[in-house]
């Protein structure tokens, strides 16, 4: 099975055991997809960490949606009387 090559448990495709950074182990990861898992995760550590600052974007869009609300309602107290 060595010489055949090994599963990624990543992408599902039979490697060769030099493309695996980590060998002799039962979760075997290739290097590009352990490097896809390590840009994704830091990735995401930056967005959390932006969140937690107070830059995240979530807050701004419930303000957006308040003042069209607004805008409709005066609008249909306009067109009521009339």
């Amino acid at each position: 099975m060595a010489a055949e090559g090994q599963t990624c448990t990543g992408c599902r495709k039979q490697k060769t055991p030099e493309e695996f950074w980590r060998r002799n182990r039962n979760n075997l990861t290739c290097n590009q997809c352990s490097e896809r898992l390590r840009i994704r995760k830091a990735q995401v550590a930056a967005a959390r960490k932006a969140k937690l600052q107070g830059g995240g974007k979530p807050q701004p869009q419930p303000m957006l949606l308040q003042p069209q609300v607004v805008a409709q309602q005066q609008m249909a107290s306009v067109a009521g009387p009339q």
